[in-house]
């Protein structure tokens, strides 16, 4: 088993094919369970995989054992599986999701950092519990992890809540009314600095990639993806994800011009959930980005 996961690596499964290194797990946000999805990525032909569920490794040594299931009770080639991250982290005052793809052998190292997180994100759930309360919507943190059912409990699971308690006609209209950014009930998350998330990843032998930066609005102006992405890389960064499910291929080749310049690793990454966000779909065999990611 590999003790590091590195560039050259990373750079020579994508550029091989066949390749989907950001998908998600009922273990954070993703609607497949672990042995779902090991059917899923086997369906799609993949050979190579990382999962990357937010803050959280547990979803990753089920979909080991299930892809060697497969492998066992099928005789079919399972794809490589690279364990992974997705971390929140803060740059510059707003968030910024950072993709750690981290040894086999290894990854655990990580795990205390990731407590940390854990704790913070509970401390958010709970006051945003109490917060409701207050508001004429009482709602127990108790209840929220019962929603969560073992997942790291967040916002989208304290809509649902809140919609089975039929305070509010649909999940999007608690986001619309009460926990979206500047409603009465919203608590910011006290979140770590993406120094911090690199110098972690870095000592797990791992790679830090900076996630869809269409997302951050830095996609507008060639000058503006070319600066924040040298900054993100004077402080460890050694990749960008380049193909996504949610970027269009036009900024997907901005995006490789940037990287190509500064020397950064192009990463490909469906940002699959399943049919929590149904308009993405897993990468299958028969996709070609090759001219994007060369």
């Amino acid at each position: 088993m590999m003790e590091t996961i590195d560039i050259a690596y990373l750079r020579a499964r994508i550029l091989s094919g066949a390749c989907d290194l950001h998908m998600h797990t009922t273990a954070s946000d993703g609607s497949s369970s672990p042995e779902l999805l090991a059917n899923e990525v086997v369906a799609a032909g993949l050979e190579t995989i990382a999962l990357t569920d937010h803050d959280t490794l547990k979803g990753i040594e089920p979909l080991r054992r299930s892809l060697l299931g497969i492998y066992a009770l099928r005789g079919i080639e399972v794809p490589a599986l690279i364990p992974g991250i997705e971390l929140s982290v803060d740059w510059r005052g707003r968030e910024v999701h950072l993709l750690g793809y981290l040894p086999p052998k290894n990854y655990g190292r990580i795990q205390p950092y990731l407590d940390k997180q854990l704790a913070n994100r509970q401390l958010r759930n709970r006051r945003m519990c109490e917060r409701l309360t207050e508001l004429g919507f009482p709602v127990t943190l108790a209840e929220l992890e019962e929603v969560a059912d073992g997942r790291n409990a967040g916002r989208p699971h304290l809509a649902m809540l809140l919609w089975q308690k039929k305070y509010v006609e649909t999940p999007q209209e608690a986001f619309n009314q009460l926990i979206g950014f500047g409603r009465p009930a919203y608590v910011a998350r006290r979140r770590s600095p993406l120094e911090q998330g690199v110098k972690e990843i870095l000592a797990c032998k791992g790679v830090p990639v900076v996630a869809h930066p269409q997302n951050y609005g830095w996609l507008k102006e060639r000058p503006r993806l070319l600066d924040h992405l040298r900054e993100l890389q004077a402080v460890g960064v050694q990749g960008v994800e380049t193909i996504h499910g949610e970027t269009s291929l036009t900024n997907s080749r901005l995006i490789a011009d940037v990287a190509d310049e500064l020397g950064l690793l192009k990463t490909i990454g469906s940002d699959y959930h399943g049919f929590h966000k149904g308009h993405v779909r897993l990468y299958t065999k028969d996709d070609n980005f090759f001219e994007y990611l060369k």
